[in-house]
């Protein structure tokens, strides 16, 4: 499946209102952002990428290594400052970050975010760094689960839910995708909030892709946010 960028160029029109600014695409994916920034930009601006999959980073490698206005950087959003330095972050005119999984993670199986193939339970950006998804189900505490269950599920009845032996035996002997479907997870009918109820979405349970995880990342660079235009596309 081609991955098609939700709202290009009205995003990228927000956020480029110089053509010799410096401006940072924080989540690379598969360059259809960055593409359109850099059309837009003079000889003398600069685009700096990033993005956590080191897949992301092969493509703009190819997509962009030769082009002197572009700096590739292998590493999260939330390392911004630290990849700028002090001198350039002060200068940034504007960020653009479209937060989330892209289709071309979830149609690899191996990543382990597919709803429709079989796969190891990854889950991660960057398969190179962290634990999987399946080994933090695996030693996941009850008070672990709960807050996961709550915070980044919504989900009212965590600690009822989290506290139910056969729930957690099953999560904890969850290794592969296997369309997470009923014949893994049984039924899960346990009075639950609807939303709950039947095969469980384990994106829920994981605080990866969470807008609470993101804000986190963002809150930590305080002094820079304020130096930024920060353009997030939802």
């Amino acid at each position: 499946m081609a991955h098609i960028p939700v709202l290009l160029e009205e995003a990228v029109h927000q956020l480029v209102q110089s053509s010799d600014g410096i401006y940072v695409d924080g989540t690379f994916g598969r360059g259809g952002h960055a593409s359109l920034i850099l059309s837009k930009l003079s000889l003398n601006a600069r685009l700096i990428v990033m993005d956590k999959d080191p897949l992301a980073i092969a493509t703009a490698q190819k997509m962009m290594s030769t082009d002197s206005r572009v700096m590739i950087a292998h590493q999260s959003f939330s390392q911004i400052q630290a990849t700028l330095g002090e001198a350039c972050a002060g200068q940034v005119t504007g960020v653009l970050l479209d937060l989330g999984v892209s289709s071309p993670q979830l149609d690899e199986a191996e990543r382990g975010f597919s709803f429709m193939n079989d796969g190891p339970l990854d889950m991660r950006m960057n398969p190179d760094q962290g634990e999987t998804a399946a080994a933090w189900l695996a030693r996941v505490s009850f008070a672990e689960l709960r807050e996961a269950l709550k915070t980044f599920g919504e989900e009212r009845k965590a600690g009822r839910i989290a506290a139910l032996p056969s729930f957690v035996k099953r999560l904890k002997h969850l290794a592969r995708s296997e369309k997470r479907d009923e014949s893994r997870l049984g039924s899960l009918q346990y009075g639950m909030s609807r939303r709950l109820q039947g095969p469980i979405n384990l994106l829920t349970l994981l605080p990866l892709w969470s807008p609470e995880a993101v804000l986190r990342n963002i809150q930590r660079r305080e002094p820079f946010r304020q130096s930024v235009s920060l353009s997030i596309k939802s």
